[in-house]
């Protein structure tokens, strides 16, 4: 049986980033972040702050044979104590169990849960998201995705508004909007395992009414509302597509964005769309804005 050496660090939520670099640039076979203060993670908009864990465990998984002593010196060398750090080495296991043991319900606020379908639901549950976990697209762990999922949770919902969500990936977007009370949505992506992952989802929650379809087969609509939680230069060349599937005077809250590209971002969508950063969470941001006109009202 292959053994394995597991080395977990306690810090402070900025260190977070760096300590996940210091791991990768080691040879870690997968880092992992949990709560280090045995608390629901949370995330929440409010006041245009997004809120998760102030003491943050990180853990890196090696191969047994790996230099574990250098991955502490460098972990001390970044300011890191060392009674913060715990090494120990462990069997072979089932990894997707085990993973799927330590899960909790995530909570974006409002009353949004996102829970594992083994897990009880809170009593502060409104709204639950049922997800797989250890599946591919997106949980809601990301920052990118649970900003975006705070959002939503946050936002007044009626039967007459139109959702798209843009890049779809997991599904657990246009899901949420749906559960959350949005009376059309639909969902696009380029990958079509993607579509798969999210129509398998949609199933988990009841939410089978939702569309997936293909970017290049998506049919000619006009949302009131668009989420895209992709990266910047595949929203800067689907700007014209988000543009068209978008009604004047609808809602564009995009994601995947480092914070140092939002000037770009805001710039590329100029001026058909008013863009601002409503909110950051590590290096990332999230843009909201307003489709200004249509390529009808500049022709004309």
């Amino acid at each position: 049986m292959t053994n394995w050496r597991e080395i977990s660090v306690r810090v402070a939520r900025e260190k977070v980033a760096d300590i996940e670099s210091i791991f990768e640039d080691n040879a870690a076979l997968a880092v992992t972040v949990s709560s280090a203060e045995q608390t629901q993670e949370i995330f929440d908009l409010l006041d245009q702050q997004y809120r998760l864990w102030r003491f943050v465990e990180v853990t890196g998984l090696f191969a047994a044979e790996e230099d574990h002593k250098a991955v502490v010196e460098t972990l001390a060398a970044t300011g890191v104590a060392k009674a913060e750090i715990e090494t120990k080495l462990i069997a072979d296991q089932d990894w997707v169990l085990r993973w799927q043991q330590d899960q909790r319900p995530l909570d974006f606020g409002h009353g949004l849960f996102i829970c594992a379908p083994q897990l009880n639901v809170p009593p502060a549950a409104k709204t639950v998201v049922t997800l797989e976990p250890g599946m591919a697209f997106g949980t809601g762990t990301h920052p990118t995705t649970a900003m975006c999922l705070s959002w939503i949770a946050a936002r007044p919902w009626d039967a007459g508004m139109r959702v798209l969500d843009f890049g779809c990936g997991s599904g657990v977007l246009a899901i949420a909007a749906s559960k959350c009370g949005a009376g059309r949505v639909w969902g696009c992506d380029i990958d079509p395992q993607a579509l798969e992952v999210a129509r398998a989802n949609a199933g988990l929650n009841q939410t089978t009414h939702i569309p997936f379809y293909l970017n290049n087969d998506l049919p000619d609509i006009e949302a009131d509302v668009l989420i895209a939680n992709i990266l910047l230069e595949p929203l800067i060349s689907e700007k014209s597509t988000i543009h068209k599937h978008l009604k004047t005077g609808g809602v564009v809250v995009l994601s995947g964005i480092l914070s140092d590209q939002t000037e770009r971002l805001k710039s590329a969508f100029a001026p058909e769309f008013a863009l601002e950063v409503i909110c950051t969470e590590q290096d990332w941001a999230l843009m909201f804005g307003q489709k200004r006109f249509s390529t009808q009202d500049v022709s004309t």
